[in-house]
């Protein structure tokens, strides 16, 4: 399906994993998916374990699937992205 989608700067997230002490790094990006007249805007957050996954903030034209995890859980999975109206705001370093 085809909808226009606002991703919204990521914020950095940073674990250790308990069994091998090793330090993970994540990056979580909210949206609002935006499907058409009568369908209320749906608003989540995509995690990424790669930072070139991540979207550079403004307005998107998206392709994507919506699916059910082994949990049961509703995920929205993107298949394609296409940058309509970037964000002119400057955004903070965060350093």
């Amino acid at each position: 399906m085809k909808a226009l989608c606002r991703f919204y700067p990521a914020d950095v997230i940073e674990w250790t994993k308990k069994d091998t002490g090793e330090v993970k790094r994540g990056w979580k990006q909210a949206y609002d998916l935006d499907q058409g007249a009568g369908v209320r805007v749906f608003q989540g957050e995509a995690m990424h374990m790669i930072q070139g996954d991540v979207a550079a903030p403004g307005e998107y034209e998206v392709e994507f699937a919506i699916e059910k995890d082994r949990r049961g859980f509703v995920g929205v999975r993107f298949i394609s992205k296409r940058l309509v109206k970037a964000d002119s705001r400057p955004q903070a370093v965060v350093g």
